[in-house]
């Protein structure tokens, strides 16, 4: 397998390398850098092989690596690097992400670089019981086509480290045979279509600089600084503006509204119309166990919740900030916990804390603030209720880790991934086919105000379907469906 192999020109990556085949010794250099590299042919292609390992300590990624990915993409050349990174994130399966894992994540991405690890079985597994993600099997587009049945193997490898196994298979490609007729070429057509297309060529290159240009224009023409720092400070700065403060808004009609009128149009925009359809599918609580209750409402678990609240953050319609609860919390915590779950076991929640307060928010950097769709919408809840609702939602993500069960290709509203991610799935997923000469053919929707129009009974529907226990589902649901956002403008409530 390794009897043809070739040395890289000179890399700090290399120390001694064998061949397989003969067992003889092809190089040997500085074994400091604990990184190897090696190119090989296996069959017709030849591809690089290479092992590093990502101090702990050292830069993120060590400076090493980019002169190996600039070399296999320069002689364009299959790359498949195996390496111990140190670095956690949750697309390659860790629980958590630390500040190397972003930036690494970054790194490859900038490179076109991709890893090739399945699933979520750990590399990394110590006596002391810590297992991790940290063995990543990294490799260039190319070398990604040439990696199949990756796994973490079950065999003792007497090491920290688990033993990686996949299958490298590469093989002659099959091109396809140009055939030219040349005694069918009608040369008259052949001179008219070679005309045609310098002239679409032409036109294509002059729409290109134009394009450019426009948009150059434009964006110097909407950038306030240069500095993309001072432009941002001063977007955001627009928040506190008067001028982007609500007054009055666009009707359907066109035309502005006065004071009695505006809170009518945004309620309109950014409240789903109508009387919500859920109805209470049981007047009679469902049972719930004390056990369970005393889980979920553990007096520890309720101490942590409290302290996890900013101290100063803005107060719900009881005018009650987190600091006055936390400040009371050692004289009102038995009776607290007492009313929770009296309210978990009856699914009823108390009448002080269904009152919410709506407020409306101008979006940094819109070009018209009379537009309804300018502003987005807050609510400010009872410090009460969201204590309530921390310590369930506490219950579910820690207690019978619903996350694990969605699905693997969401991004959204899910810990550890982000925009970035999604558009580093999709850019991959989109150079793969390029890669191979083929064509990408995509969907993107956009559900305007989807959150914003759910019927509760969807979410009733959609919380059953979980390993959640039906009588949090039924509080859960409860407590969204019989819920009153007050909302106000000048002296105007809705």
């Amino acid at each position: 397998m390794f009897a043809n192999a070739l040395m890289l020109p000179q890399f700090d990556y290399l120390y001694t390398i064998y061949c397989r085949a003969s067992k003889t010794k092809l190089a040997e250099l500085d074994l400091l850098y604990k990184k190897v590299a090696v190119r090989i042919r296996l069959n017709t292609t030849d591809l690089i092989l290479a092992s590093s390992y990502m101090d702990i300590n050292g830069p993120a990624p060590p400076n090493e690596t980019l002169p190996l990915v600039k070399y296999a993409t320069d002689n364009k050349l299959p790359l498949i690097m195996g390496s111990d990174t140190n670095f956690h994130h949750t697309l390659w399966g860790n629980r958590t992400c630390n500040e190397r894992g972003r930036e690494l994540l970054d790194f490859l991405s900038s490179l076109r670089l991709n890893w090739a690890n399945k699933g979520s079985t750990p590399t990394f597994l110590n006596t002391r019981g810590h297992n991790s993600i940290i063995d990543l099997t990294i490799t260039n587009p190319t070398g990604d086509e040439l990696i199949s049945n990756w796994h973490v193997s079950d065999l003792f490898s007497n090491s920290d480290h688990r033993y990686i196994v996949f299958d490298i298979t590469t093989g002659l490609k099959k091109e396809p045979k140009q055939i030219r007729l040349v005694r069918n070429t009608d040369w008259k057509k052949t001179q008219a279509h070679w005309d045609a297309l310098k002239e679409t060529n032409r036109i294509y290159n002059q729409t290109i600089r134009k394009a450019q240009k426009d948009a150059w224009r434009t964006f110097c023409e909407e950038t306030e600084s240069i500095k993309e720092s001072a432009r941002m400070n001063n977007v955001l700065k627009s928040t506190n503006n008067r001028t982007d403060k609500l007054e009055a808004v666009y009707k359907p009609d066109g035309t502005l509204t006065n004071s009695s009128e505006t809170l009518d149009i945004m309620a309109s925009t950014h409240f789903k119309e109508g009387t919500e359809e859920y109805v209470h599918t049981t007047m009679t609580a469902l049972n719930v166990t004390n056990d369970l209750l005393n889980k979920i409402y553990n007096e520890d678990r309720l101490d942590k919740a409290i302290k996890s609240f900013e101290p100063y953050k803005a107060a719900g319609p009881d005018n009650l900030q987190p600091i006055i609860i936390q400040n009371a919390w050692s004289h009102i915590r038995s009776l607290t916990r007492a009313i929770m779950k009296k309210s978990h076991e009856t699914q009823h929640i108390p009448k002080p804390w269904r009152n919410s307060q709506g407020i409306f928010i101008p979006k940094p950097g819109k070009a018209d603030y009379n537009q309804p769709k300018s502003y987005r919408t807050i609510t400010l809840s009872p410090v009460m209720l969201k204590l309530q609702e921390k310590v369930i939602l506490w219950h579910m993500q820690n207690d019978l880790k619903i996350a694990q069960d969605n699905n693997k290709r969401q991004f959204g509203f899910k810990r550890g991934c982000s925009t970035d991610a999604a558009l580093h799935k999709v850019t991959h997923m989109i150079e793969r086919c390029i890669a191979k000469k083929g064509y990408v053919l995509g969907v993107f929707l956009d559900i305007e105000a989807a959150f914003d129009n759910v019927s509760f009974k969807a979410i009733a529907t959609a919380l059953n379907t979980t390993k959640l226990d039906p009588a949090t589902a039924h509080w859960i649901t409860n407590m969204v469906a019989t819920r009153h956002i007050t909302i106000s403008h000048k002296p105007l409530l809705f």
